[in-house]
């Protein structure tokens, strides 16, 4: 058997960058977390989904996020909840806070 090449990425040493350019923080390339908004749980529905009413006004079915649901608690009617809105359906939205 001979040798044969190393597989797989190789680490090479770098210098770690002087400064961050400022035009680069902001990218577009560089994805923005969406902002959270308020509301209440009005009514806690079947398989983890919540009909949640926003500070607005507006209606939208949510479900609890990952790491919001690590430690899983049964959502009551009137919690009160942090929600990131789907960006294709503002319909429906992700529970990322919890506050009691």
């Amino acid at each position: 058997m001979g040798s044969s090449p190393p597989r797989g990425p190789t680490a090479t040493p770098t210098a770690p960058p002087a400064e961050a350019d400022p035009s680069l923080v902001q990218s577009s390339f560089v994805p923005q977390r969406p902002s959270l908004v308020k509301g209440v749980v009005v009514e806690p529905l079947p398989n983890g989904v919540y009909r949640v009413e926003l500070e607005n006004g507006a209606k939208i079915l949510a479900h609890v996020a990952d790491r919001a649901g690590t430690h899983f608690t049964r959502l009551l009617a009137g919690d009160k909840v942090g929600v990131e809105l789907a960006s294709r359906d503002r319909s429906r939205g992700r529970i990322r806070e919890i506050w009691r």
